[in-house]
């Protein structure tokens, strides 16, 4: 038995939005995801740095036109 979001379901999360404070910090995000909290499902969370689920590294991918 796998939870939601792993094994063989898999999953998969985009980052569409960044929260910072007046200092420039990353105060929290906000996650577009499939098989995350909803198993065969999409949904979006905010996460807070140190959270439970808060990534911990990311890939950059940069899209030019």
């Amino acid at each position: 038995f796998a939870s939601p979001g792993v094994g063989a379901n898999g999953h998969v999360a985009f980052v569409i939005q960044v929260n910072k404070n007046s200092s420039d910090v990353v105060t929290s995000i906000v996650v577009s995801e499939y098989n995350g909290s909803n198993k065969f499902a999409h949904g979006t969370r905010t996460l807070t740095p140190g959270s439970t689920g808060y990534p911990t590294s990311f890939i950059h991918v940069q899209y030019l036109l």
